[in-house]
């Protein structure tokens, strides 16, 4: 909140704390012993600050005017203009000092506290619990608090109705030091005012769940118009933003789904070569994961080859040519690539760019010649 008066301002912080401000060429009354301050109110010669205890703390070089503040108990508001400074109390009273001219208060009255107010405890036992999502605060409970309130550096106070709160762990910066500061508070101020701050210190450190290791891993050999390539699977792991994945000691390759396709090209896999040893490993994008341990498992390759046959037929439907032959399975190839020797001269595919795919035990496929129109 801010006060301000003509020649001086003034700003009370979320934690109390009072930073004052001269207009033009005054000196500056310093507040910076003021804390645990909710309002301010600003004369000619002093600041007074409004505590949460209903004490009242003031700056001034004016020793008449710190004298009779320092008196002031149970008080629930303050003013000040020029050089009169007023207090009201909880059953709205006024005490004063300074100018009095128009009695604006009873010049031979104190505040004090009544006989039946009792400050609250502070709370006590402060502690602290670390998980992934959230920081959790705790405290011992103080007698006759109705709730508290829970102040965090740099974040917004928190009221709290029991002896315990949390705060989301993405609020919180890793490596910082926060001050956390507790007040206990009750629903009747006049008899029992706010306690005095507890304060203690905590560090945080993001906290770090190791992400559950890739299962289930499976994996088929492919080959399509001449490039083989080893599919993997693995069931998708919680939290998992990417996987790395190596076969056979070859490099690290990075998918971010729980399938990759890699290429066995540059690879000393041949079709002698009877299992992959595959190795993966799931990570996260995220600080509150680390990477998982390494899943390693060898799965079976095997080179599965099928008897295909392929005939080639005129546009009358006769066969030209024939061509018989064992291709690997699950493999896609082009048809101009198996034309038989014996085809007759001038013959040619109609369609130079037609492919077939081997997926059962025993394949027959036709394809159609034309007579060559260059010939």
């Amino acid at each position: 909140s801010v006060s301000m008066s003509d020649d001086f301002v003034s700003i009370t912080k979320k934690d109390g704390t009072v930073t004052s401000f001269a207009i033009g060429s005054k000196a500056v009354i310093s507040t910076s012993s003021f804390s645990g301050v909710s309002s301010t109110a600003i004369g000619t010669t002093g600041i007074l600050g409004l505590k949460s205890d209903g004490t009242v703390a003031v700056s001034s070089s004016d020793t008449d005017l710190t004298s009779a503040v320092g008196e002031w108990k149970n008080i629930k508001y303050i003013a000040a203009y020029g050089k009169t400074y007023v207090a009201a109390d909880a059953s709205g009273k006024v005490y004063g000092t300074g100018d009095n001219t128009y009695n604006q208060y009873e010049a031979t009255a104190t505040a004090s506290a009544s006989s039946s107010t009792t400050k609250l405890d502070s709370p006590k036992n402060i502690k602290t619990d670390l998980t992934t999502g959230n920081l959790s605060i705790k405290w011992d409970s103080v007698d006759n608090a109705s709730y508290y309130k829970v102040s965090v550096t740099g974040l917004d106070e928190i009221k709290a109705a029991s002896n315990s709160t949390s705060i989301p762990t993405t609020s919180l910066e890793n490596g910082k030091e926060y001050t956390i500061s507790i007040v206990a508070c009750s629903d009747k101020p006049e008899t029992h005012p706010d306690s005095d701050a507890a304060t203690t210190t905590y560090t945080y450190k993001t906290l770090s769940v190791k992400l559950d290791a890739p299962s289930n891993v499976t994996g088929h050999a492919y080959t399509n118009e001449g490039v083989s390539e080893f599919i993997i699977d693995w069931d998708a792991v919680a939290n998992a933003d990417f996987y790395t994945v190596s076969i056979q000691g070859g490099p690290d390759q990075t998918f971010t789904s729980n399938e990759a396709v890699i290429s066995l090209d540059h690879t000393n896999i041949t079709e002698s070569t009877t299992t992959i040893n595959v190795q993966i490993t799931a990570g996260s994008n995220s600080t509150a994961y680390t990477v998982s341990d390494t899943t390693k498992v060898a799965l079976g390759y095997k080179v599965n080859k099928k008897s295909v046959t392929i005939s080639y037929k005129t546009e009358d439907g006769k066969t030209a040519g024939t061509a018989q032959t064992l291709l690997l399975a699950y493999g896609k190839y082009k048809a101009s690539a198996y034309l038989p020797k014996d085809l007759p001269a001038g013959l040619v595919l109609d369609n130079t760019a037609e492919s077939f795919e081997v997926t059962s035990a025993t394949e027959t496929f036709s394809f159609k010649v034309i007579q060559n129109p260059g010939v």
